[in-house]
């Protein structure tokens, strides 16, 4: 498949979100589709191979509520490489508010310190809804048990979209490990984004259907991680916790 890379705040394609890390795209050609696009960060390949297989394995844990993917890569852009995702395009016609909300985001260019006053209260509108919607929050605390859901990587309000019949998808993507330079050794290191034995666990309880391509994926995952041949310093971050764990902390 050729991917014809979108070019930013042009009158085509569609601009219809963005974050921090991203702006997201409907293509003219392609409408069952959203293109998301990284803005900033240079990702290797082995990152943007590894967001394939570990969205893949997201949704099939959870298939009512992640989004599928359909292709990642990188593409030269003359400053490195620029990476993209395509995911099945979620419609947000009841929804309106997650619509809005990623017109301000848009408008902000993804800053939510640039956010005006009426996209922060919409953003809090979102984030109120979705803390007092039990199968919303029991939804994160299983994808903090399987593994999934860093602690230093959340989704937001602004990634979860609700439809007519009280479901919801949460629409964003991310790399499943991410690179940078250890400040006391000067070195590139690795640093997963999952807890694999969790994720394993997670997949050896799924129905055979959808257990035996996720842990195909897993297989290929790890095989990703391991070629990518940089010091591994995952014992650096901190794992989530649940809600109840929280309450216990006392927070």
């Amino acid at each position: 498949m050729r991917f014809e890379s979108p070019t930013p705040y042009s009158d085509t394609p569609h601009q219809i979100g963005e974050g921090i890390e991203k702006r997201v795209y409907r293509l003219p050609n392609d409408a069952a589709h959203a293109t998301l696009e990284f803005k900033y960060e240079n990702y290797s390949n082995e990152q943007i191979r590894g967001l394939f297989y570990f969205q893949k394995i997201c949704h099939l844990l959870f298939p009512a509520h992640i989004v599928d993917i359909s292709q990642s890569g990188n593409i030269p852009d003359g400053t490195g490489a620029r990476a993209f995702a395509r995911t099945p395009l979620i419609k947000t016609d009841a929804d309106p508010l997650h619509s809005e909300i990623q017109n301000a985001y848009i408008a902000a260019a993804g800053d939510s310190e640039s956010l005006t006053e009426a996209g922060s209260q919409l953003w809090d509108q979102a984030a109120a809804q979705n803390e007092q919607n039990e199968p919303v929050q029991q939804f994160l605390d299983d994808a903090i048990k399987a593994g999934i859901w860093h602690a230093s990587d959340p989704w937001g309000p602004q990634d979860c979209i609700h439809d007519a019949a009280g479901g919801f998808t949460f629409v964003d993507t991310h790399v499943p490990w991410m690179e940078t330079v250890d400040p006391v050794t000067g070195q590139l290191v690795k640093i997963l984004l999952f807890y694999p034995d969790w994720l394993e666990q997670a997949i050896s309880k799924l129905p055979a259907e959808r257990q035996k391509p996720a842990q195909v994926f897993f297989t290929r995952l790890m095989q990703i991680y391991r070629e990518r041949n940089i010091p591994d310093k995952s014992d650096m971050v901190y794992k989530p916790l649940t809600r109840a764990e929280l309450e216990a902390e006392g927070y």
